[in-house]
């Protein structure tokens, strides 16, 4: 993983980021949040169906999220206090959204 990942960083990504003109806002914040928020429900709903709980799932996309943030951390483009906000953002957010899907899911094995 790590020679996959230096190679595909130091070969192509990086030049890829180096040549990209811009990051113009491509839709509006509301917008982007809406776009987001159904990616990740339908991103949870097929995890959900798979691992066979909503809190399984929950755990599982948000430690994939912190993995991130870890790595953000650690090369320093994110603070100590930023990435413990995160933890609990994103802590709170799986659980809320495991919650709710738990009580509008028709199967109530969870």
């Amino acid at each position: 993983m790590c020679i996959a990942t230096l190679a595909g960083v130091v070969f192509w990504f990086r030049p890829v980021e180096e040549a990209d003109k811009g990051a113009a806002v491509l839709v509006p914040p509301a917008l982007n949040l809406l776009i987001f928020a159904l990616l990740s429900v339908l991103l949870f709903d097929w995890a959900v169906r798979r691992m066979k709980g909503p809190y399984a799932a929950a755990f599982l996309i948000g430690a994939a999220q912190y993995i991130l943030v870890i790595d953000l951390t650690l090369r320093g483009a994110r603070g100590l206090a930023t990435a413990g906000a995160s933890a609990v953002l994103i802590i709170v957010t799986w659980i809320c959204v495991a919650f709710v899907y738990s009580l509008l899911s028709s199967d109530k094995k969870d």
